[in-house]
């Protein structure tokens, strides 16, 4: 007898899921899917699923609405402010109408253009910088160049005044050689 229970059991969840929702209301809310009302501005709600019902509300272009059910061609549907009426499943659409689209993009468009002055106004301001680095980095170079010249003539000045001082000095001993201007002294030794 228990064999039969897995069969008996799956059978009665696939009647539920598939006949159940249509009859009770707060079941399908969880099966509900998010569409949106095409790009026409108002859609007719109808009491009924046929041209024939009277209109009880109107549904506007580019609210997300509800799908609680679907028959036929018709989608029951529940606004954002709780409103259930059946509309014509053709008038529904999954993708936001192109005017909405349309709206976000041009929103996005002036904030990339604001953006986009923004970073201008960053990059004129960069450049300067670029600019006075540059300069600032060819004084730079301009400024050791001249500092290596420097340190280079300051050498040779030291280099210059050195060999002058020796030069000074070696024809000061030759002068001086050539005087007998020392004493001799007057002891000297015996050995």
């Amino acid at each position: 007898m228990r064999r039969y229970y897995f069969p008996l059991l799956a059978g009665a969840l696939i009647f539920m899921s598939i006949f159940l929702p249509n009859f009770v209301p707060c079941w399908s809310n969880a099966l509900a899917n998010t569409m949106y009302v095409t790009g026409i501005h108002l859609v007719n709600m109808r009491r009924e699923p046929n041209m024939e019902s009277g209109i009880i509300n109107r549904a506007r272009s580019g609210e997300p609405i509800n799908i609680l059910k679907q028959e036929g061609g018709w989608s029951f549907i529940r606004t954002p402010r709780g409103e259930e009426g059946w509309v014509l499943s053709t008038l529904l659409t999954e993708a936001k109408p192109l005017a909405e689209q349309l709206e976000t993009l041009a929103s996005k468009a002036e904030e990339q253009s604001r953006l986009i002055s923004q970073l201008s106004e960053e990059n004129a301001s960069l450049k300067k910088y670029v600019r006075l680095f540059e300069i600032t980095d060819e004084e730079l170079k301009h400024l050791k160049d001249r500092n290596v010249r420097l340190k280079n003539q300051e050498d040779q000045i030291w280099a210059a005044v050195g060999a002058s001082i020796l030069i000074l000095g070696w024809i000061v001993g030759l002068i001086t050689r050539a005087f007998p201007w020392r004493k001799r002294s007057g002891y000297r030794y015996v050995d």
